[in-house]
């Protein structure tokens, strides 16, 4: 998933649409479309994740696994 960010260069498009938002914050709908392309930005890369994976249970399992790792 974290590579997917990497190789699509989110941190880039993130920080464009947050200064976007920065420079627009009295519009709302600057708001909601930085919220929206985060939302999606992150589907995306679980999509890419589960792609590579053997299959889109052994990811879940995977996040699953990592889930009760933190707490």
């Amino acid at each position: 998933h974290e590579s997917a960010h990497i190789s699509r260069r989110d941190i880039f498009w993130s920080t464009i649409a947050f200064v976007l938002r920065a420079v627009f914050w009295i519009n709302p709908m600057a708001w909601i479309a930085v919220e929206r392309i985060t939302r999606l930005r992150e589907l995306a890369c679980d999509d890419i994740a589960s792609k590579q994976a053997s299959s889109v249970f052994s990811y879940a399992e995977h996040l699953i696994a990592i889930a009760r790792e933190i707490r």
